[in-house]
């Protein structure tokens, strides 16, 4: 049976073994998604944290993606329109997304997950896509305007304040005003009608 010590040991050998992978990977040594750089991102949905440099990891997601997306096309290519834009228009956008992210974004490890075992969750295109934008962009579908993203209904009376998500401006949807109706003021005048004002003689 193996010692704490020893375990530890061999973890950390194991770690330092695959940050040299992704290294060689992001500088442009390695062109193949190699089985050790794929247990880079299992290791990184396993822990829900990264352990690696941001722009090393981010080039892999980045490769990994193109990866997926182009073995789901390569199965089935039919996609869709989504308020006139194309799968190509929409993953383009993605894509450039991602690639501005400055830090890990708190979503890393649902990208993890998706991009490690795509076809555990998803069979299509479409729905892996649009699962792997919400991680990217914070919203269902990563629209030019958000004004896109609504089903397009008439004006309602009351706006909400809006909010801001991973720098895209959203509102919340708008409802409609309620009347409120209002109970007449209790007194003493109420029974007796107004009152007059006392006149000297």
């Amino acid at each position: 049976m193996e010692s704490a010590p020893d375990s530890a040991a061999d973890e950390s050998g194991l770690h330092t073994a695959r940050i040299k992978i992704l290294e060689g990977f992001a500088n442009g040594k390695e062109q193949k998604l190699s089985p050790e750089l794929r247990e880079i991102l299992a290791d990184v949905a396993d822990c829900g944290a990264s352990r690696y440099a941001w722009k090393q990891l981010q080039t892999l997601i980045t490769r990994r993606l193109e990866d997926v997306v182009a073995a789901y096309r390569n199965k089935d290519a039919k996609t869709i329109e989504i308020d006139g834009e194309d799968f190509d228009t929409r993953y383009k956008r993605v894509m450039k997304f991602l690639q501005e992210f400055k830090e890990p974004p708190f979503t890393l490890q649902r990208m993890c997950e998706l991009l490690h075992e795509p076809e555990r969750y998803y069979r299509n295109t479409e729905k892996f896509f649009l699962a792997f934008s919400k991680t990217v962009c914070g919203i269902t579908y990563p629209a030019e305007h958000v004004s896109q993203l609504r089903r397009r209904e008439p004006p309602k009376k009351i706006p909400k304040r809006g909010f801001k998500s991973n720098g895209i401006d959203e509102k919340l949807e708008n409802i409609p005003a309620v009347e409120e109706k209002q109970e007449p003021l209790k007194s003493s005048s109420a029974a007796t009608g107004p009152q007059k004002m006392e006149t000297t003689a």
